[in-house]
């Protein structure tokens, strides 16, 4: 019991820094807090403000045992609050939250029907789409058959986003990240990555993804607590740097304050009622305008630079939950606007990989001198133990699986998150005008060496030849085309095909070995090899081009 009386808090997600940033909030103010997760050694049971800690099953892997457990430990216990801080548990516990509050705990997430309307980014945009807010054009299909359909009057790019991060599939919680693969430049290019895109996820099956104009500009955002879409405590962030660089989770944050981007944010949380913690996150154009890309209603990733610059916002939530009147009835902004926050484990490190993996010697420059300028995230003087973890795992990671591991920590990939080929300039016979723009060499298949040769297994694709596709200038030859898989690990061989079946008319490459309607060719430096889509976390699409 707190010297108030009031009881304490158990945490979710305490393995993470939004869930740590949370324990560390609450315990410094004698909130007893303990700390859930999935896995025993959390962070936030590490934390010195932890004054307990709770395992409970992975909800990813068996929602209904984690929501039994909860359920049941909740039953057993005498929290005040319960609040879960990442999409599983929070779209679990507000999907069930009446059963949840039965034990006597208050669940720190909206009820069902509010949270699904921010949730669900289709009805989000229907929501907000007629308000005086800039927002990109954004279609909702129900088939792929409707995809081809709209493609053609489509302007482009556009880029193929899932209805929401996370969603169920039977009895676990799969997350869907948008990545560089679900950008598409034209009609044909809309409707593959479409086609791949579902056919990758199987919960995509059932709730069709979105297909979004491209918003060009850097991401900002505006965080808080509102209540019924007013906010009472308000930050706003801009992101310095980004991993993937065409759109991700934030790996360097800066500050800023800017009115017209608050009054958007405030319209669009009292459009859906909004109470309790919320993220809207912003494309701010060339020309200075604010396009709403999307609204999370949970507590999000970069929690704890808003702590940091002085808005304590799980500090204001608990009292807004335990029944007390905000601190300040209407914020005044009064932030620090000089602190630099780091995510360097994993966020920072990976976007420095993914420079350097295309060239970009440059990004080391301002990689070693961010660690004179900027806070970073975990770090703690008064709560160093969840720090001396976090360096301790990554000296791990390091050093037992390399850089490749480390690129994918945060998705749980085990592989870099693209295959990177560079543009070699290539001209001269053998290549048609539109092949002379595209990269060659099949020494940067793999990200790390070069290896002699790689295996890609696929299909052959017919090319146009009234188009002139595939023909080579003076010659009359044609240039095969395969399409397929390429193991991206540098370790394991395990290729399924993709694409059209090979027809009777045409004839595979001399150095190919068919396997059924499949060919197999041992890719060699002068091959034109072209990414096209990544698949998972271990192979992605390629296309290999020979003169034959």
């Amino acid at each position: 019991m707190t010297p108030d009386g009031e009881d304490g808090v158990l945490v979710l997600d305490s393995d993470g820094q939004c869930a740590l940033s949370i324990v560390r909030s609450l315990g410094s103010k004698g909130i007893p807090v303990t700390a859930g997760s999935s896995t025993p050694w959390s962070l936030g049971r590490l934390s010195r403000y932890s004054d307990d800690w709770y395992v409970y099953p992975d909800p990813t892997r068996d929602c209904r045992a984690f929501l039994e457990v909860l359920q049941s430990h909740l039953d057993q216990s005498d929290y005040d609050i319960v609040i879960p801080a990442n999409d599983a548990t929070a779209l679990l516990v507000a999907q069930h939250k009446p059963t949840l509050e039965a034990t006597g705990t208050r669940v720190a997430c909206e009820d069902w029907p509010t949270f699904r309307r921010v949730y669900d980014k289709g009805a989000l945009f229907e929501t907000i789409s007629p308000l005086d807010v800039p927002t990109p054009e954004t279609h909702s299909p129900e088939s792929i058959e409707a995809v081809e359909a709209m493609a053609p009057d489509l302007d482009y790019p556009v880029v193929v986003k899932p209805r929401s991060k996370s969603h169920l599939v039977d009895n676990a919680v799969e997350t869907t990240l948008v990545t560089d693969d679900n950008y598409a430049r034209s009609p044909a290019e809309l409707v593959r990555t479409y086609r791949r895109f579902v056919e990758g996820h199987e919960g995509l099956t059932r709730q069709y993804p979105l297909v979004q104009a491209y918003v060009p500009g850097r991401t900002t955002t505006t965080v808080g607590l509102a209540i019924e879409g007013t906010f009472v405590e308000f930050f706003q962030e801009v992101r310095l740097r980004t991993y993937p660089a065409s759109g991700g989770n934030s790996a360097l944050l800066g500050s800023m304050r800017d009115r017209t981007m608050l009054d958007h944010a405030e319209t669009v949380l009292t459009a859906v009622d909004w109470t309790g913690p919320a993220m809207v996150e912003f494309m701010q154009t060339p020309d200075g305008e604010f396009s709403v890309i999307e609204v999370n209603g949970r507590y999000w990733g970069s929690l704890p630079f808003a702590i940091e610059s002085g808005v304590d916002i799980p500090w204001h939530h608990y009292r807004h939950l335990m029944g007390h009147r905000p601190v300040n009835p209407r914020p005044s902004g009064a932030y620090r606007t000089d602190i630099v926050q780091r995510r360097l484990f994993y966020e920072d490190c990976k976007w420095l990989v993914e420079n350097l993996a295309r060239g970009n010697v440059a990004a080391v420059a301002p990689f070693l001198g961010d660690f004179l300028r900027t806070r970073h995230t975990f770090v703690d003087d008064d709560d160093p133990l969840p720090t001396l973890a976090v360096l301790a795992q990554a000296g791990w990671l390091g050093s037992t699986t390399g850089w490749a591991e480390l690129r994918g920590r945060s998705t749980g990939s085990p592989v870099p998150d693209r295959l990177e080929i560079r543009s070699q300039g290539v001209t001269g016979p053998g290549l048609t005008p539109a092949h002379q723009r595209r990269p060659l060499g099949v020494q940067s298949v793999f990200p790390e060496g070069e290896p002699p040769a790689a295996d890609v297994e696929g299909i052959e694709q017919p090319r146009d030849d009234a188009a002139g596709e595939g023909v080579v200038p003076g010659s009359g030859k044609r240039q095969d085309s395969l399409c397929g898989r390429v193991d991206i690990s540098g370790v394991r061989r395990r290729l399924v095909p993709v694409g059209r079946s090979v027809g009777p008319e045409q004839r595979p490459p001399e150095e190919s070995e068919r396997v059924g309607e499949r060919l197999r060719v041992s890719v060699r430096p002068g091959d034109l090899v072209v990414p096209e889509q990544r698949l998972d976390d271990e192979a992605v699409v390629v296309g290999v081009h020979r003169e034959v």
